[in-house]
C-alpha cells in the first residue's frame, strides 16, 4: 500500500507551543557572543530537531497503517 506523503509539517511548525519554545531557544541563544558557538549550537538542535521529526512523522505512519489496516479487515 502506498501512502500519499505530503512531507507537511504544519502538525508541527503550526503548533503554538513547538514555535514558542523554539522562539525561547533562539532568544537565549541570542545571547551567546561567540559566532562560532552560536553557530554550533543552533546547527546540534536543529539537526536534533530534524531527527526527531523523522521519528515522529514514521510514528504516524506506522499508526496509520496499522489503522487502515484494522479498518479493512472490518
Amino acid at each position: 500500500m502506498e501512502i500519499n506523503e505530503k512531507n507537511n509539517r504544519a502538525w508541527k511548525e503550526l503548533d503554538k507551543r513547538y514555535l514558542e519554545e523554539l522562539q525561547k531557544f533562539f532568544d537565549k541563544v541570542d545571547n551567546v557572543d561567540d559566532l562560532r558557538l552560536k553557530s554550533g549550537i543552533i546547527h546540534q538542535m536543529l539537526r536534533c530537531d530534524k531527527i526527531l521529526t523523522e521519528i515522529a512523522e514514521e510514528m504516524f505512519k506506522i499508526v496509520y497503517i496499522k489503522g487502515y489496516n484494522e479498518a479493512k479487515k472490518g
